[in-house]
């Protein structure tokens, strides 16, 4: 199901992208929004794990002119949690991804755009015990020597760079949706894994770039 959406999303992009070159670049015409203007959006990522729709990050973006939009994206999940009488897990993970839109077109209520962002994040990971050992940079606990740790319960930093591209349309004159999809680059430092204060892993790193599915739906608000 998620394979067939982004066929059909990134198709759909294709199609507008390619519909933006047939008009006059920087038009404003209905398109609900003008330089100034302060917009306010939730984005989300449809057919997510279990979920049909799973929201992410929150966006604020400032209009600078018919033709720019700076943006900022912010997302937090902080967890603190008692697994155990004497055990306490803590991951808690925050990303930052300042970026421009560049309008492509804007007519009857429909506007396209190019999108680049940088992107910066850090998950912390750590288990806190009073009667057995306490680990810092990953919420599993090693059993031996040679324990193998997987990559999603280990903390870590990240730096990237995202290019999209993307469309909107806008009801009235505040309310929106909108599609975006695009590829990232990106660079995952998983930290050392330390036992009691002692090392006993050292931190990797991780090179990737995918395609952007993430926050590929967005719901949005003119509010000033």
């Amino acid at each position: 199901m998620k394979q067939l959406f982004m066929v059909l999303l990134v198709c759909f992009l294709t199609k507008q992208v390619g519909y933006a070159q047939e008009l006059d670049l920087g038009s404003s015409e209905s398109s609900g929004i003008s330089s100034g203007n302060l917009l306010i959006e939730i984005t989300g990522t449809p057919f997510a794990s279990s979920s049909l729709l799973s929201f992410g990050e929150f966006r604020a973006k400032y209009v600078v002119s018919d033709q720019i939009i700076v943006r900022v994206g912010m997302y937090m999940d902080l967890n603190n949690n008692q697994t155990k009488p004497d055990y306490v897990t803590d991951y808690s993970t925050y990303r930052v991804t300042p970026g421009v839109e560049i309008q492509l077109s804007s007519t009857g209520g429909f506007r396209s755009y190019v999108a680049i962002d940088a992107i910066v994040g850090q998950k912390f990971a750590n288990v806190k015990t009073t009667t057995g050992s306490s680990v810092t940079g990953t919420t599993q606990i090693p059993n031996g020597n040679n324990y193998s740790f997987s990559q999603g319960s280990r903390g870590y930093f990240e730096a990237g760079a995202a290019l999209s591209v993307g469309a909107d349309y806008h009801f009235g004159s505040r309310f929106y949706v909108g599609m975006e999809a695009g590829f990232t680059v990106k660079t995952t430092m998983y930290d050392e894994i330390q036992v009691d204060g002692a090392p006993y892993q050292d931190g990797i790193t991780y090179n990737s770039g995918d395609l952007l599915i993430s926050n590929s739906l967005r719901f949005g608000f003119i509010l000033l």
